[in-house]
């Protein structure tokens, strides 16, 4: 197994705007799309040393701040 760093929050954040715009889940996409990047996402996020409960975790935290 490699032992890779963990990706950072603002590299990871740009993944998600560019692969939501790559499979047109942008909101108001529909829910399939929405579902299908969510689902997509989960796996980048994985291969970066990221669970789905950290993103989120760290999604909420950055909302709290402003």
């Amino acid at each position: 197994m490699l032992n890779a760093a963990k990706a950072e929050y603002k590299d990871l954040v740009d993944a998600w705007w560019a692969t939501a715009a790559v499979l047109e889940a942008m909101p108001p996409a529909d829910e399939s799309k929405v579902n299908w990047h969510a689902h997509i996402f989960g796996k980048i996020l994985a291969q970066c040393g990221w669970t789905v409960e950290e993103w989120n975790d760290h999604i909420a935290a950055e909302k709290n701040k402003g």
